[in-house]
């Protein structure tokens, strides 16, 4: 009896825990995944790569479908179950939540990184002194995050530094390309 109630008690403490995490609607309800949504899985794994992508660059700014099979984010075995579905008369329930499954690992492994290119900056004296000025909001921003939690002191003292010049020269731009 007591090992039934700590075993309850461990599963409702693990419940509650897991439903604090879950803040934002599922990929399956926020994209309306049904059956017909299954059958054409190219047309569903890009509508919802898109729109769970913040940037072009996590998805390689082109088809993201062809951005999956360069990168091998998806592997054969699963490519062959998604094409299956297009043939299946009746999709099961087993199916439905393999091919959740299959959708919510795949928006997972994108890269969920962005690197500043040279054709990014046109004003890199400029971004240095709006990163200096949105640093001292009081509201959470990048350049706060930057300033607080990225960036040492030194570097942060550099980017000041920065911001106080009319213009950097290739060699600082390039510094702050890499913070």
């Amino acid at each position: 009896m007591k090992k039934t109630i700590v075993l309850v008690a461990m599963l409702a403490a693990l419940t509650a825990c897991s439903s604090l995490n879950k803040n934002n609607v599922n990929l399956q309800e926020k994209y309306k995944v049904d059956t017909v949504a299954m059958k054409n899985w190219e047309e569903t794994f890009s509508t919802v790569i898109i729109g769970e992508s913040e940037l072009e660059d996590w998805y390689g700014a082109d088809q993201p479908i062809s951005y999956l099979a360069r990168n091998q984010k998806l592997d054969q075995k699963q490519v062959k179950f998604l094409d299956s579905l297009k043939t299946k008369g009746e999709i099961t329930e087993a199916d439905q939540e393999q091919f959740n499954s299959i959708l919510e690992k795949t928006v997972k492994k994108l890269p969920r990184e962005y690197y500043l290119k040279d054709e990014n900056f046109k004003d890199p004296a400029g971004l240095a002194k709006y990163m200096v000025t949105q640093s001292y909001v009081r509201m959470a921003n990048p350049s706060n995050h930057i300033a607080n939690e990225v960036a040492t002191k030194e570097e942060w003292a550099e980017i000041v530094e920065f911001s106080k010049k009319s213009d950097l020269s290739e060699k600082e731009s390039k510094d702050l390309e890499n913070f």
